[in-house]
């Protein structure tokens, strides 16, 4: 039996890259490249807010039918 999931992500903020000061290069790298493979791998994207929303089509061109 093969059985096939959806992946599904959720995220609350990308506050990391609006502020890049309060973080040092190492956890926005991390953070960058974390968050950029989940988005690309996930089939759907679920967010707090239209904010949230908007940040991660403007900052990872994430393809708004994900949403």
């Amino acid at each position: 039996i093969s059985v096939t999931y959806k992946k599904i992500l959720i995220v609350y903020h990308v506050i990391y890259k609006k502020i890049r000061k309060k973080f040092n290069r190492k956890t926005s790298y991390l953070l960058d490249t974390l968050m950029s493979r989940s988005l690309r791998n996930a089939d759907s994207v679920i967010t707090i807010s239209d904010t949230s929303k908007s940040d991660i089509i403007h900052f990872y061109g994430c393809p708004e039918k994900k949403y």
